[in-house]
């Protein structure tokens, strides 16, 4: 199969020539039949499983966004995994990325473990196979992420309640985001931990463009979400130092882990474990597939849609 790309966002440049991936030597593995191996130019860059599509028994849709299909499946009536399904924009770059760095990062017990790829059926893309990770919570998705450190030259995407205020700021939004901007998100994704809602309702909203004007501008003003009811003191206020619109007055990474490990409960219905160990991989872009919710696809900050 022939793919056609000049560069892939995870930091290593491409000269524009075609790259192929190949389908080789059968294996008598009864959880993958096969192997394939990723070639850039003439090298190959990796090897991964391929899993055959007749094998696996689509249980129900599990999520959805713009780009992606997310399934929970049976292998051979004896396995459950996921199946990440690309769709709409999604493109060979992406997937090819997705697949390099998670597999960067595949042993961290905190991080949905990449078992292969798959074809289903009248697909042309090929689909992640993912860990089924039931009753916990962990990290997927790096589709739009880069390596820290990376030579990296990106439109910045993302839906605007996690997005750095600065960013906001600055005309044609020329502000560069930085690993701040990344504990500012964070800092909103722990709030919405404890209130299980879209940070101010940007779900339902996401179609309204006064809405959105209107949330762009609170935000920018200084406003945030109420904290919930019952949730950790502490823990209120290390998201709310996360969310500080100055980047300086926001912890980093290593102080938000301490801080959480001082932390037994968050709220009444949310316990934590310490976090033993941390990788920390910078992003430039964000996507979330969360059911029906905004990707990032949908939300290019730059379009007019998002501007007044």
């Amino acid at each position: 199969m022939s793919l056609m790309r000049d560069k892939i966002n995870c930091g290593i440049m491409y000269e524009k020539r075609k790259k192929f991936i190949n389908l080789f030597s059968l294996l008598s593995n009864r959880d993958c039949v096969a192997r394939l191996k990723i070639l850039l130019g003439d090298e190959v860059s990796q090897i991964v499983n391929y899993y055959d599509p007749q094998g696996f028994k689509i249980l129900n849709k599990i999520s959805s966004g713009a780009s992606v299909l997310v399934y929970n499946v049976c292998w051979k009536d004896t396995s459950k995994f996921v199946i990440k399904k690309f769709i709409g924009n999604s493109n060979e770059e992406a997937i090819i990325n997705e697949i390099h760095l998670t597999g960067l990062v595949n042993l961290h017990p905190n991080i949905i473990q990449f078992y292969g790829v798959t074809n289903l059926k009248d697909e042309t893309n090929y689909s992640l196979v993912l860990e089924y990770a039931e009753d916990t919570i962990k990290l997927a998705d790096f589709g739009r992420s880069c390596l820290k450190g990376s030579d990296s030259n990106t439109e910045v995407r993302g839906v605007i309640p996690y997005m750095d205020p600065k960013f906001f700021e600055t005309q044609n939004h020329s502000y560069v985001l930085t690993e701040k901007s990344d504990i500012y998100s964070l800092g909103v994704l722990l709030w919405e931990l404890t209130s299980c809602k879209s940070p101010f309702d940007f779900e339902t909203k996401n179609n309204n463009y006064l809405e959105i004007i209107k949330i762009k501008s609170d935000i920018l003003n200084g406003k945030r979400e109420r904290p919930i009811s019952g949730t950790n003191y502490n823990f209120v206020t290390l998201y709310k130092k996360c969310w500080q619109h100055e980047p300086d007055e926001r912890p980093d990474i290593r102080q938000v882990i301490s801080e959480i490990n001082n932390i037994e409960n968050i709220s009444n219905d949310f316990k934590i474990e310490k976090i033993e160990k941390i990788e920390i991989v910078t992003t430039e872009k964000l996507e979330n597939e969360d059911v029906d919710f905004p990707s990032c696809d949908d939300c290019d900050i730059n379009s007019d849609k998002y501007n007044s």
